[in-house]
């Protein structure tokens, strides 16, 4: 049992396999101390006690009916107020990613609403597969087989929810940091390698990357973050200014995009949403 977050005692102690490790806590009340993730993404459980969290100056309580869910690279305020026993599963990424290419075609996300997301607090649906690894992880001649297997589900039914499978399938936030990039900078030409350049990726790995996650290209991505732009400023301008400030010099081909993604072209568009305004009043 760990009685602290000390980095240096976790990794002498915990059980594990190629595909998860775990690490038991026992806390008094009273400690305090941030709490981190290395190079793997943690599931947090209580099996005791409670614990209080802090982020962004916000304070989160929970106890044994919650999971934490927290990324790679992650750093979040832990308070102790009464004696405190918890299991972290700190999942390897490779099943992660073997999952993930085998079923997360089957899923778009939403990137844009978990674009600050920092960590996933919910209800711990998950005692029972958590149970049966602890199991065999405990056995004198455990088969590090089923191990995985059972990990493997595990990360498959993590995945169903879509603010799990955000910190899951992005734990290094490069398609955030893209992303991020593209809606502070719609009305310029975003050059897709310049991006990868400052992420320290290739231009294919984050083309690759990206479609894994989001379902579309990179520049297919910016293209709908212009026309959904695009939808906003035609309340107020011409077709033509709203081209020009999006960056579209060439007003016929802004059209033809515009008409393909909406079925409209954007003066039809224009028109529809002067008539639904005037009705309203």
């Amino acid at each position: 049992m760990l009685s602290n977050f000390r980095s240096d005692l976790e990794s002498l102690n915990g059980l594990e396999s190629d595909s998860i490790r775990t690490l038991c806590y026992e806390l008094p009340s009273g400690y305090q101390d941030c709490y981190r993730t290395y190079e793997y993404t943690r599931l947090c459980t209580i099996t005791q006690g409670e614990k209080c969290i802090t982020v962004d100056n916000k304070t989160l309580k929970y106890d044994s009916s919650k999971i934490l869910i927290l990324p790679s690279q992650a750093k979040i305020g832990m308070k102790i107020y009464k004696p405190t026993k918890a299991i972290v599963y700190e999942l390897n990424n490779i099943v992660i990613d073997r999952v993930s290419e085998e079923v997360c075609n089957d899923y778009s996300l939403n990137l844009s609403f978990f674009l600050d997301q920092k960590f996933y607090l919910g209800n711990n649906n998950f005692n029972e597969l958590l149970g049966r690894i602890r199991t065999e992880l405990c056995k004198d001649n455990r088969s590090d087989f089923i191990i995985d297997l059972y990990t493997q589900e595990l990360v498959y039914h993590l995945i169903q929810n879509e603010a799990i499978r955000q910190l899951l399938l992005d734990n290094d936030n490069a398609v955030n940091k893209a992303i991020k990039y593209m809606n502070s900078n719609y009305t310029k030409p975003v050059c897709i390698k310049e991006i990868a350049y400052n992420l320290g990726m290739s231009e294919s790995g984050l083309c690759q990357y990206f479609k894994k996650i989001t379902g579309m290209s990179p520049n297919k991505y910016f293209t709908k973050i212009k026309l959904e732009k695009a939808k906003e400023m035609l309340r107020d301008i011409s077709v033509t200014d709203v081209a020009f400030n999006l960056g579209y010099l060439n007003i016929s081909y802004f059209i033809a995009i515009f008409k393909k993604m909406y079925g409209l072209t954007p003066k039809q568009y224009k028109m529809k949403i002067h008539n639904i305004e005037t009705i309203a009043e």
